[in-house]
């Protein structure tokens, strides 16, 4: 059993984005377009303007500032959140 739940953790952090990857990220994305270039965040933070966090390959953060009309939610910054070493 332990050894099941060792592969699943190797397999997430496999998968989380480069910092790289976020150069590409720009003001005026919409959320789905982030999505697709990045994949899902792991953390919704906000009300009104909403922060999404997204957890790294080196283990620093990545929070995308989004503002929301009726119909799309718009990149508005992002900043990079150094690791806590």
């Amino acid at each position: 059993m332990m050894k099941g739940s060792l592969i699943l953790i190797l397999n997430r952090i496999k998968e989380l984005p480069t910092p790289e990857e976020f150069s590409d990220v720009k003001e005026g994305m919409t959320f789905t377009e982030v999505v697709e270039l990045v994949g899902r965040p792991q953390r919704e933070i906000g009300s009104g303007a909403v922060i999404y966090e997204f957890d790294l390959s080196d283990g620093s953060t990545y929070a995308v500032y989004f503002i929301t009309d009726q119909e799309h939610r718009y990149v508005v910054s992002g900043i990079m959140k150094p690791t806590n070493k």
